[in-house]
């Protein structure tokens, strides 16, 4: 932030996207790892937007995107940290809309499906998923970074700033399956 302070005196746009998920069910989980969960996802939103809070501040158009999931919403054994960590980020988005128009800005959230990225990898098991994850998607697609972009793109240009506290699924209606 001390860099975007000097260059540009100003933040527009920020974006908070991080997660380290722990796919492990609740009683083969450590304490560290269901941490590891929480302070990527939650604290790492928390954190960042604390320290561009004094730029977005100075924007005449300010927007604070935060990428999120459903997961929170169904969520599975295997993934119950990564549910809990959703959970959480999502009420933290709730209760930044509520109070950041007080400064001028607008605070939304962006929902993807699975976006298989290099993280995740290419070997036989990994591809069978994707498989899976696609076959269950009720557009047999998933969602790529391209269209994540775009998401935060539409909420980011808002021709009427008028998108706040909106929680936007980028899933091809998987949310409803």
């Amino acid at each position: 932030m001390n860099t975007v302070k000097e260059e540009f005196w100003y933040l527009d746009v920020l974006v908070n996207n991080a997660v380290k998920e722990v796919s492990r069910a609740i009683e083969d989980l450590s304490f560290e790892e269901r941490q590891l969960a929480i302070n990527s996802k939650l604290n790492g939103s928390w954190l960042c937007t604390k320290y561009a809070l004094p730029l977005l501040k100075k924007s005449d158009d300010a927007n604070i995107i935060v990428i999120s999931s459903s997961a929170d919403e169904r969520p599975s054994p295997d993934i119950w940290s990564y549910a809990v960590a959703t959970g959480a980020v999502n009420c933290f988005v709730k209760a930044l809309a509520a109070h950041m128009p007080n400064y001028g800005i607008r605070v939304n959230a962006v929902m993807p499906s699975q976006v298989r990225t290099a993280h995740w990898g290419s070997d036989e098991k990994n591809d069978k998923l994707w498989k899976t994850f696609k076959e269950f998607n009720p557009m047999k697609r998933l969602a790529t970074p391209e269209i994540v972009a775009d998401a935060v793109v539409l909420l980011v240009n808002d021709p009427h700033k008028y998108f706040n506290g909106n929680f936007l699924y980028v899933n091809g209606g998987g949310h409803w399956k």
